[in-house]
């Protein structure tokens, strides 16, 4: 009977270890278990920590694209420049004619080279007036045998140099009308212009009047002046 009894108690003895180690090792593995097995709550936070993170990281900024880009242009159709059609120009040899107890002046186109300078023009004018012949309508009040010396264009005018001649013999009417031919005809491109008249080289003003004690001048002399200094017709 007591080695039963004493074979019941061992058994039971046992089975109590048994079951405890059960326990031991069973909480053993659930501590595991919970340590390695992922929370939300941690889960939430490291998303939120990456979200944060990633605000915080400053936007890279790409820079353009340093390669040559060739963009295409429709093709352009050259015209050819059209260059202004050179003006003619027309200068005019004055003459004067007799009509009843009137002198007037009378003008005749002179025709000159084309692109012909204002200077070309005008000397072509002057050489005609003093070497044409006359005709029955139209004559010269300029004595026989003066010679143009010289014309030149300026910023203030019209330069005109006679010879001698130009100066000798003839009354004031002779005189006068001999001065508004040479002052017309230098000043038929541009009727305003300013004409200085010199014989010799000596520019005929108030203090060398034409003639000796012929006619006083004005320097220089314009078209509209000496019509009204002079009562010029034409």
């Amino acid at each position: 009977m007591k080695n039963q009894h004493d074979h019941s108690i061992q058994h039971e003895y046992l089975i109590g270890f048994m079951l405890l180690l059960l326990m031991v090792v069973g909480g053993s593995a659930l501590w595991a278990w919970q340590t390695t097995k992922p929370h939300a709550n941690s889960t939430t936070n490291s998303s939120q920590f990456d979200n944060s993170s990633l605000s915080q990281v400053p936007p890279r900024i790409v820079s353009p694209s340093k390669e040559q880009v060739n963009v295409s242009h429709p093709a352009r159709k050259l015209v050819p420049k059209v260059q202004p059609a050179a003006i003619q120009l027309q200068p005019q040899t004055y003459w004067v004619k007799v009509e009843g107890t009137k002198i007037v002046l009378v003008p005749q186109l002179v025709t000159v080279q084309d692109k012909a300078s204002r200077e070309v023009a005008l000397k072509a004018a002057l050489d005609n007036m003093l070497n044409s012949p006359q005709t029955n309508n139209l004559s010269t009040t300029i004595p026989a045998g003066t010679k143009l010396l010289g014309l030149q264009i300026t910023p203030t005018g019209v330069d005109v140099n006679l010879s001698g001649e130009f100066a000798s013999g003839g009354g004031t009417s002779s005189m006068v009308y001999r001065v508004a031919q040479v002052l017309y005809t230098a000043s038929s491109l541009e009727p305003n212009a300013k004409v200085f008249i010199s014989v010799d080289g000596k520019l005929l003003d108030e203090n060398y009047p034409l003639g000796g004690e012929g006619i006083t001048l004005k320097s220089p002399l314009t078209r509209k002046e000496f019509t009204e200094d002079f009562s010029i017709e034409r």
